[in-house]
Parts: C-alpha cells; structure tokens; sequence
C-alpha cells in the first residue's frame, strides 16, 4: 500500500542551538539530582580539565619563547593535529557513545524529525 507524501500545511520553525544546549544542561542536572559524589566528580573533572588545558598552552606556547623559532610552526601544527585526532578519536575508544543527543530519547518531545535532525 503506498502512502502518498504531501508537503506539511505549516513550515517547520528554525531551533536554535540555544534548544539543544538547554536539554543538555537539564539532562545533566537532573543526573546530578540528589547525588552529591557525581557533584564532586564532576568538579574534580573541570578543575583536571582546567588544568590539562593550562599545561596545554604553556607548552603549545614554549617553543615560541626559545631563541631559535625555525621548530615552533613545526611543533605547534604536530600538537595541534594530535590534539584534534585525540579529541576525536580518544571518546569514542575509551568512553563509549555519549546518548544525551540521541534522537531517540526526544521521541516524546513535540518536536519533528526534521527539526531533531536539523539542530543535531
């Protein structure tokens, strides 16, 4: 049986990443609910992150200071490249998949496909 396709009598509206940003901090807030050592974990990770990011820049920033600066273009492209493919590739081995953005859990929103997919 064939279903005839027709065009959606009101245009979908534009959702801005403003939306999703908000689901994601509700959806961790409400993980964080009742629970005080995933509170302290989670700030434990932000203040490690905070310092992995310091010792990040001071070292993409130390080849710059030295008296010969042929190497620091050099250096600074290799890190940045490790740093990206690190970004990438490190949460996907280690951590798994994060779900908080799956289409699926927003099944039960008023939202359209179209606009899921469009903010994701």
């Amino acid at each position: 049986m064939a279903v005839e396709l027709t065009a959606p009598a009101v245009p979908a509206r534009r959702v801005s990443a403003r939306h999703f940003v908000r689901l994601k901090l509700r959806v961790m807030g409400n993980n964080f609910r009742g629970q005080g050592w995933r509170i302290a974990l989670f700030v434990v990770g932000a203040l490690f992150g905070l310092w992995l990011a310091g010792t990040g820049f001071v070292l993409f920033a130390t080849p710059g200071f030295a008296d010969d600066g042929r190497y620091a273009p050099m250096v600074a492209a290799f890190g940045g490249g490790l740093l990206v493919l690190g970004w990438l590739l490190l949460p996907l081995v280690f951590f798994g998949v994060d779900e908080t953005l799956d289409p699926a859990r927003f099944a039960l929103l008023p939202l359209p496909r179209r606009t899921l997919v469009t903010g994701l």
